[in-house]
């Protein structure tokens, strides 16, 4: 597919607030490489400026069927996974129609005149046209897996809420340390999942079981990372969906998916799939109904790198230096 320059996939609007500047930029994803290459223009740029501004970047995806497939939300967090892993990158789960926001168009910061510092810039335009190279990378993978009928987007990422439907009561958990790329795919996927009026319950690792964590002094605490998770979802669940989100410690007693009798469905990584079967053995023994199983893949995965995912490990160990948003090269 030729590539043009995207300009009518994203927008950037830049607004001031009393913290600072607030930046965002709004992408119209349509699952295919122009896409790819916006979202990640749009993540470089806003990472750029984040690093030496006083700024709170978010990057706004819309679809235009709302993001029926959870493959559409595994291949956005795959490109932000290696781009600015970081990055809030927000899923707008309404069915986008028509322009509206995603006309493209800038509107500079108020009293934003051309930045005079040119190694900036140089800097900025280097790292944009490095993002533009790693989602072409990703989108040929993608293209790659399939051909080869092993895509693991197509095994794993498979469900689809128009066929598969959405439940009243799903769960889903972690340590959402750092929170980043892979987190939040989970978390959007399981936002997805709840139905409208339906309930969310989210467990956020407890302190305690990650004691043992490699480089555990620097895991944030419980409080923060409940927190991130809590305010990712309020920006993902549009109100009118009505979902009651409950969000609370996972720690050594049985978790709620286990020992809720009316619990549908439980949103997982392709890791934890094992894990999960688990937990509907003991849901038989109780003689509950199985839970439903909304599985998500892993992102950022690399074999020219050796990176088997984005893990908030290795932002961990980096935490002391550099730029959380620097992904590794693809």
């Amino acid at each position: 597919m030729p590539m043009g320059t995207g300009d009518e996939d994203v927008e950037n609007i830049t607004a001031t607030a009393a913290s600072g500047s607030l930046t965002a930029s709004t992408v119209r994803w349509n699952d295919d490489a122009e896409s790819a290459r916006a979202l990640a223009r749009a993540c470089a740029s806003l990472a750029s400026s984040s690093s030496s501004e006083r700024a709170r970047p978010r990057v706004d995806v819309v679809s235009s069927d709302g993001f029926a497939r959870v493959a559409s939300l595994w291949r956005v967090y795959d490109v932000v996974a290696c781009v600015a892993p970081m990055m809030d990158v927000v899923p707008r789960f309404s069915v986008s129609r028509g322009e509206g926001a995603e006309r493209s168009g800038v509107k500079e910061t108020p009293g934003g005149a051309k930045r005079e510092d040119d190694e900036r810039e140089e800097d900025a335009r280097r790292r944009i046209e490095r993002a533009e190279r790693t989602a072409d990378a990703r989108v040929e993978r993608w293209n790659a897996s399939n051909d080869a009928s092993s895509s693991s987007s197509s095994s794993s990422s498979s469900y689809d809420f128009e066929r598969d439907g959405e439940m009243v009561r799903v769960s889903v958990g972690g340590t959402f340390d750092r929170l980043h790329a892979g987190h939040r795919l989970l978390l959007a996927a399981a936002a997805r999942t709840v139905a409208p009026g339906g309930t969310l319950y989210v467990g956020v690792t407890s302190s305690e079981l990650l004691a043992h964590k490699k480089h555990s002094h620097l895991v944030e605490p419980y409080e923060t990372r409940a927190e991130s998770a809590r305010a990712f979802l309020r920006q993902c669940l549009p109100p009118e969906r009505s979902v009651d989100v409950r969000v609370g410690p996972l720690d050594a007693s049985p978790p709620l998916a286990a020992t809720i009798r009316d619990m549908h469905g439980l949103v997982i990584s392709r890791e934890t799939v094992s894990g999960a079967e688990a937990l509907n053995d003991v849901r038989a023994t109780a003689g509950f109904d199985p839970l439903a199983f909304v599985v998500v893949d892993v992102v950022g995965a690399d074999s020219s790198s050796g990176a088997v995912k984005l893990s908030s490990t290795d932002l961990r160990a980096r935490d002391a230096g550099g730029d959380p948003n620097d992904a590794p090269r693809v």
